[in-house]
């Protein structure tokens, strides 16, 4: 059974697309795809002007690591890492660790969680946790942000805290930011909305 049919999609460069639909409708196949994480039964797909879907798996790491950030809906922090060292980690495998620190403390206070850069994630709290994580993805500057369900697992008024940074930090970097979501408040926010039903694409 294909999870997705026929979808026909082109996201310029900066804009901020909200993907939305119920459960099931392939939200989250299509961010996959979008990341390379997936290939495509048929088709293509073009990353910054790159067709990704004949690459190797090697090539393909490489590539995300230059171009894309993520921010999931459960975080995926490195339980034994410090604040700081989960958001240092993607400067140390990109050979960037001796100017990384500075460049990781900055973004941490970025998200407000300077004082907190020494914690592990079991110390902060969910909303901590996303923040971190949103830190994180920028620590590369990718031209590209992707981002599943990243307000899920917070309360309303925290999950507006991690948005609003997310969208000032996609802003002063210019990145595409493409956000998979089921809350209408975060899809008012963006500059394009794309539904999915049953693996179509019925608005965009």
């Amino acid at each position: 059974m294909d999870i997705l049919k026929g979808i026909d999609l082109d996201i310029p460069r900066g804009q901020f697309a909200a993907i939305m639909g119920p459960s099931g409708s392939g939200k989250s196949t299509l961010l996959g795809l979008l990341a390379g994480l997936d290939s495509p039964t048929k088709g293509e797909i073009q990353l910054d002007g790159e067709e990704i879907t004949s690459l190797s798996e090697d090539r393909m790491a490489l590539l995300r690591g230059r171009k894309i950030g993520f921010v999931f809906q459960s975080y995926h922090l490195i339980p034994t890492l410090t604040a700081e060292e989960n958001v240092l980690l993607p400067m140390e495998l990109a050979g960037n660790g001796n100017g990384g620190r500075s460049r990781a403390r900055e973004l941490l206070e970025r998200v407000g969680l300077g004082a907190r850069r020494d914690h592990y994630p079991v110390q902060l709290s969910g909303g901590e946790q996303q923040r971190v994580a949103l830190a994180r993805a920028f620590a590369l500057h990718p031209p590209i942000l992707l981002a599943d369900e990243p307000t899920g697992n917070l309360d309303s008024a925290t999950g507006q805290v991690v948005l609003d940074l997310m969208l000032a930090m996609n802003r002063e970097q210019g990145a595409t930011l493409v956000l998979v979501t089921h809350e209408e408040s975060v899809a008012s926010c963006a500059d394009r909305r794309i539904i999915l039903q049953d693996g179509l694409v019925v608005s965009q």
